[in-house]
């Protein structure tokens, strides 16, 4: 089964960096750019299972990523990923609300009371 791109893992360097940023479509993330272009010799593969970054990917696993990194959810792993990131995202917004109806970020965050700290010298 074929799917569309969503967009594109490169765990060597691309060149032309500064376009592929101005893609909206299809994001494209690498840790290096290079000036060289492809050679017609260079080898992929296509749905099947490598290594990226010492982690085993397979067809089907989900890679979500932004500017930050990236991060491989096993497929097997994707429902569990989700109701675990849907409820973290639940309690984030749920803060949010709190700071803008004007509660301190230490009540927010509940962060304790400083204590006092006396000095030997």
């Amino acid at each position: 089964m074929v799917e569309c791109v969503k967009g594109v893992v490169v765990s060597s360097a691309v060149r032309d960096s500064v376009r592929l940023r101005q893609w909206d479509d299809v994001p494209v993330f690498t840790g290096h750019a290079i000036p060289r272009g492809p050679f017609s010799m260079d080898q992929s593969v296509v749905n099947k299972v490598i290594s990226f970054a010492g982690a085993r990917v397979a067809p089907g696993d989900i890679i979500l990523g932004d500017d930050d990194g990236l991060v491989m959810i096993p497929r097997e792993e994707a429902r569990a990923q989700l109701e675990a990131a849907l409820t973290r995202g639940d309690a984030e917004h749920g803060k949010e609300r709190e700071l803008v109806t004007g509660c301190s970020t230490l009540d927010v965050f509940s962060v304790p009371a400083a204590r006092e700290v006396t000095s030997k010298w």
